[in-house]
């Protein structure tokens, strides 16, 4: 799970590069500086962001709300570290997509069960989204092979008509040939096209 941490205080971000790497299974980058850790977000994928508060350049809450913009943090997870107790600035880092306060100086042992809990949650989130992407595929796959099997069972009741009669003879499978070059003509989807030539 790769972790970002902004803090533009050297010591505090030393202290929660620690305490975080701690944790197994991690990969954490740490960035004293908010705009070097937002390019660094907008190129590489990230599970948990771990952010302060008060900075230069930007605020925790800028930053966070320049990668939500950027469709950056959609279902990432954020922990902002402040000391911050203003009811306001929470509500608006809580609007903004913050999902987790830490005051500081953290407590090391809470910022490790904090940061386990919401990569779990993460963990969680991208088995769900995994798993909804096989199934989309699985479905897609299966109404393809319905549609195959649509079209077989049509030319075999088409090519029976046309035993039947021998008089016609190609006659539905041409129909059918020019219909569908007639819809591709007029600009019609391929798929319309198809539903045109099928019918």
């Amino acid at each position: 799970m790769h972790i970002v941490l902004v803090d533009d205080s050297r010591s505090a971000l030393f202290a929660l590069d620690i305490a975080v790497r701690e944790i197994p299974g991690v990969h954490v980058i740490a960035f004293e500086d908010p705009a070097k850790a937002l390019e660094h977000c907008l190129k590489s994928p990230i599970d948990l962001l771990i952010v302060d508060f008060t900075m230069p350049k930007y605020t925790g809450i800028e930053l966070v709300a320049e990668l939500k913009r950027q469709n950056v943090l959609q279902h990432v997870p954020v922990i902002m570290v402040t000391s911050e107790t203003e009811r306001s600035i929470r509500i608006q880092a809580i609007e903004t997509g913050v999902t987790d306060f830490i005051g500081k100086p953290f407590d090391s042992i809470e910022l490790k069960a904090r940061v386990r809990n919401l990569l779990a949650l993460r963990r969680a989130q991208r088995d769900l989204s995994q798993q909804a992407s096989r199934l989309v595929d699985e479905v897609d796959k299966a109404t393809e092979e319905l549609a195959e099997r649509e079209e077989e069972i049509i030319w075999r009741l088409a090519r029976a008509i046309e035993f039947r009669d021998g008089d016609t003879g190609d006659h539905i499978s041409r129909v059918a040939q020019i219909s569908k070059l007639i819809a591709k003509d007029l600009g019609l989807s391929s798929e319309h096209c198809r539903m045109i030539y099928l019918a």
